[in-house]
């Protein structure tokens, strides 16, 4: 399991183009939030029940930082493009997965 997180991080890293927001080529900040945002849509997608999502402008206010939202924007963007079914699951559960990329993309901003 572990080496499959490695090599999605990995193709994120190199294919979507957010390597380009990390500062002085340190992708370590770039790849955590990477890594969040994919858990954030894992954890959405496993536990969603209607309720609005912690993250973006909540009562005016902005609760993100700027770059940790556009990495995850362009994180989410990435892979619900990127799924392909049948190869990667069925169309149900490709759709279902792009549904929640799109609710929690749509909640960054």
């Amino acid at each position: 399991m572990t080496n499959n997180r490695e090599v999605a991080l990995g193709d994120i890293l190199k294919n979507s183009g957010v390597q380009a927001l990390a500062v002085n080529a340190d992708t370590t900040a770039v790849k955590e939030a990477v890594d969040f945002h994919l858990r954030l849509l894992a954890d959405y997608l496993i536990n969603a029940n209607g309720a609005a999502l912690p993250w973006g402008r909540v009562g005016g206010k902005d609760n993100a930082d700027p770059i940790v939202s556009a990495v995850g924007a362009i994180t989410l963007a990435y892979v619900r493009n990127r799924i392909c079914a049948p190869r990667d699951m069925s169309a149900g559960a490709a759709t279902a997965f792009r549904a929640a990329a799109d609710k929690v993309l749509a909640s960054l901003y």
